[in-house]
């Protein structure tokens, strides 16, 4: 009996030693494969480089619809494996997406790395404040690594990575159009201050705040689209007014008939001319009071012109 418990213990002592030995070794398996799930970059002079960025943002009118898209091009034809998100940073006024509400997506499509920004499935408006929102829609694309390598994207039939050297900032393009655009300057003699009229031709089509540009000195102005999906022109116009005139009372004044709007600057200086412009799309950061578009481009609208969307906001080049 004494042999026997001596046996039996060695047994349990090796049965113990064995479990430990397979719990490292199983330990040391999982951090070698999970170590290889982000391959090792080649950055070479073979390597894809970023050009240019068109950005592009809408919906259906519906909860789920809503997109943001940035479309990355590069220099040459990309290839990629799954997991293309990840070699990504991606933010919205500065911080993460929420991820209870927005979904990263990417992909390498041709010669582009497309990046999108979509409701995830419990944002589909069936929840009380589950609700997919861009605010104030400034957001930025750039790689997870410092060197700007994509270790997921490389050029199509070799090794070489895919970089992204430098950040894309934009503005999203909520879809707010406005044209009939009628300016009357300043003139001080008739007691008269600087205005322009114009009609909203078109609301936003997703849930994001959209900027407009008044005029040099003038603040730029941030009109909420809460109720995008049952909005109208003529509602989109009463919003706006109503914003110039309970936000930005101190230097411009606004009414409208039905979906046309007049706003004015009665402080404004003789011969001063008001013009109006939405402000989006790649390099504007409305909230640091940048257009991201030149005065000259601005202040091009002539009487009864229509607003000259952004050329990222049309699918064109961005830097």
């Amino acid at each position: 009996m004494r042999r026997m418990g001596k046996n039996w213990g060695n047994a349990v002592l090796a049965a113990v030693c064995f479990a430990l030995f397979a719990a490292g070794a199983a330990f040391l398996v999982s951090a070698i494969v999970l170590s290889g799930c982000t391959p090792a970059a080649v950055v070479d002079e073979g390597s894809p480089r970023f050009e240019r960025a068109g950005i592009s943002a809408g919906s259906d009118l519906t909860e789920s619809s809503q997109y943001v898209e940035a479309r990355l091009a590069f220099d040459a034809p990309l290839e990629a494996a799954a997991d293309v998100a990840s070699d990504l940073s991606v933010l919205v006024n500065g911080q993460k997406p929420d991820a209870r509400t927005i979904e990263v997506e990417a992909r390498a499509e041709g010669s582009e790395v497309v990046v999108r920004l979509v409701p995830t499935a419990a944002a589909d408006g069936s929840q009380p404040s589950v609700y997919y929102a861009l605010y104030d829609g400034l957001v930025s694309v750039s790689a997870a690594s410092a060197d700007g390598a994509l270790p997921h994207v490389r050029a199509e039939g070799g090794g070489s990575n895919a970089v992204l050297a430098e950040a894309v900032s934009f503005t999203v393009p909520t879809g707010v159009r406005v044209g009939g655009i009628q300016a009357a300057a300043a003139d001080a003699a008739a007691g008269a201050g600087a205005s322009v009229s114009f009609d909203v031709e078109q609301f936003a089509q997703l849930r994001c705040c959209t900027w407009f540009w008044f005029g040099e000195g003038l603040p730029l102005v941030m009109m909420h689209n809460h109720e995008f999906s049952r909005d109208l022109p003529e509602t989109c116009a009463q919003r706006l007014a109503d914003t110039v005139n309970a936000v930005y009372g101190d230097s411009l004044e606004a009414d409208c008939d039905d979906a046309r709007v007049t706003v004015r600057a009665p402080g404004a200086a003789d011969g001063t001319e008001l013009a109006v412009r939405v402000v989006e799309g790649a390099g504007a950061d409305p909230g640091a009071g940048v257009t991201g578009f030149a005065d000259a481009a601005a202040k091009g609208a002539s009487e009864d012109g229509d607003s000259a969307a952004s050329p990222a906001a049309e699918g064109g080049d961005a830097a």
